[in-house]
């Protein structure tokens, strides 16, 4: 008798239990679609879900982009059949023409901008505009990549397209941002959980991990910066093998990096400080919709800064190849 009791008590705080995690969850799903704090009914959640259902993206791809965590200016997103935010491309590349291939996160892939008042091709246009050699550049940037990634990109795909001059930019959660494409647990997680769902509790949940993970990291310094440093020395290795040149766009962040800086000035790299850019903190980065928070990517004035930047300091690598 005692037994059944047990049973019977137990199967009632289980059902209690049940009954309380289920209001909590239809609670928090109604009060985030009320309230709307979040911006989740102007941001759709199934299109940014599946541009990552494919390598490096999803190919032939396009949407309208509001922003993934926070709304933003919307903005064009489309891919082409390589799974990259540019144009067609063909891999054999004429003899005729230089061919610039920039790596990177959701910074150098154009977050919250056109493709064409994205800095790669800002780039592109200043140096076609000069007239004397056709050049080329790529957009290999993939959001919410690491150094690590790109390093594999390159192998995997960018080594294809038999480029010149490579442009990496670092910026300062790389040694964080590292997809792994599904390799990880948080990879994993993070991919149940941005996988189109409308629901706003599991969208809230995601954003509750991305900013957790990226803001509470246990790497001691030296590890932050052999995330980046070592994956950096195999891109460097890949450029004297492949007879391209390395340049790297430091972007915020990567100066408190430990021997980060050090390394560029050792094995002679060609690196670009972007906090040159010489304009307001205000015009230099997007602003979320509502409020005045910065979102960390650049406007479309800071994208044509940039490219100014790097115009600058590429424009006598590329006469090399002219010569």
């Amino acid at each position: 008798m005692e037994i059944k009791k047990e049973k019977k008590e137990n199967f009632i705080n289980f059902l209690l239990l049940f009954i309380t995690v289920a209001a909590v969850l239809v609670i928090t799903e109604y009060g985030l679609r009320f309230s709307d704090i979040f911006n989740y009914n102007q941001i759709p959640a199934k299109p940014f879900g599946e541009l990552f259902d494919g390598y490096p993206m999803k190919a032939n791809y396009s949407f309208m982009f509001w922003g993934n965590i926070v709304l933003l200016p919307p903005s064009n997103i489309t891919t082409n059949s390589y799974g990259l935010r540019d144009r067609e491309y063909s891999i054999r590349k004429n003899p005729d023409i230089i061919r610039i291939l920039c790596l990177g996160d959701s910074v150098t892939f154009g977050q919250g901008v056109s493709l064409e008042h994205s800095f790669p091709k800002k780039l592109e246009q200043l140096f076609n505009e000069s007239g004397k050699m056709k050049i080329e550049v790529l957009n290999f940037a993939v959001p919410g990549t690491g150094t690590v990634d790109q390093l594999r990109l390159l192998e995997e795909l960018g080594l294809k397209f038999q480029p010149d001059i490579v442009i990496l930019t670092i910026i300062g959660n790389d040694y964080e941002n590292q997809l792994e494409y599904g390799e990880s647990t948080l990879a994993k997680v993070q991919k149940i959980l941005n996988n189109g769902s409308e629901s706003y509790t599991l969208r809230w949940m995601r954003d509750l991990i991305s900013i957790a993970h990226f803001s509470n990291s246990k790497l001691s310094e030296n590890e932050k910066s052999n995330k980046i440093i070592i994956p950096l020395k195999s891109i460097l290795d890949l450029s004297h093998s492949n007879n391209f040149t390395l340049i790297v766009a430091q972007g915020y962040g990567t100066e408190n990096l430990i021997g980060v800086t050090e390394f560029f000035l050792d094995n002679n790299i060609l690196f670009v400080n972007l906090h040159r850019i010489d304009l307001p903190r205000e015009a230099k980065y997007l602003k979320v919709k509502k409020g005045k928070i910065m979102d960390g990517h650049f406007t479309e004035p800071a994208n044509q800064k940039v490219a100014e930047l790097l115009y600058t300091a590429t424009r006598k690598v590329v006469a090399t190849y002219q010569d």
